[in-house]
């Protein structure tokens, strides 16, 4: 979204369509989202972080590179976010707390190392939370849209993989909309994964 023209309501609704997902996975549990805490790693202008804090979540905290965004989150009430990159070791920002939801939409695609970015986040993720990962997925085949700034790309089978393989278990994979490039032609669908420490 960055270098882009933001648009408010339309990142509001995906937003709320973001918190419904989670909302549903701890009904499903027996569990109301009220009171619990939630980490957003590339939270852009904060809309994901604003449907939880509306929707009772008591802790919302994000990590965000944009220096222009994190200054717009920070305005906004109950929202805690420092400015800080994806591939820096940010575990200190956040002095060790633990979190009942970490998200990371459209994220793990651009990062140097995808399988080590969570296993550095995992410790993060309070012994009964989930994580929650949205990335385009990718044929089998290979990539039929060109994203220069995408250093990964993700099946279901792999995304479960590094899930695996960084201590968490998969919970649920789905599909979660499509992306339609503006630069280049074609579109990706996405996919959700919800994983936990179970």
């Amino acid at each position: 979204m960055y270098g882009l023209a933001v648009s408010d309501e339309k990142s509001k609704t995906v937003a709320g369509f973001r918190i419904e997902e989670i909302k549903d996975y701890f009904k499903k549990e027996n569990k109301n989202i009220l009171g619990m805490s939630m980490l957003e790693i590339g939270c852009a202008y904060g809309h994901t972080l604003m449907e939880a804090r509306n929707a009772g979540m008591s802790t919302t905290d994000g990590i965000e590179f944009s220096k222009k965004a994190t200054e717009v989150c920070n305005t906004k009430e109950g929202l805690h976010v420092v400015l800080g990159s994806v591939n820096d070791a940010f575990e200190n920002l956040f002095d060790k707390k633990q979190y009942n939801v970490i998200a990371m939409y459209s994220v793990l695609e651009h990062v140097n190392n995808p399988l080590e970015f969570i296993k550095r986040v995992a410790p993060l993720l309070s012994p009964h939370g989930i994580m929650v990962i949205r990335v385009p997925e990718m044929s089998t085949k290979g990539p039929w849209l060109s994203l220069v700034d995408h250093f990964w790309h993700f099946t279901q089978e792999s995304l479960k993989t590094a899930l695996k393989q960084a201590g968490l278990t998969t919970i649920n994979i789905f599909p979660s909309g499509t992306f339609i490039g503006t630069q280049h032609p074609g579109t990706l669908q996405s996919i959700t994964a919800i994983a936990s420490k179970k």
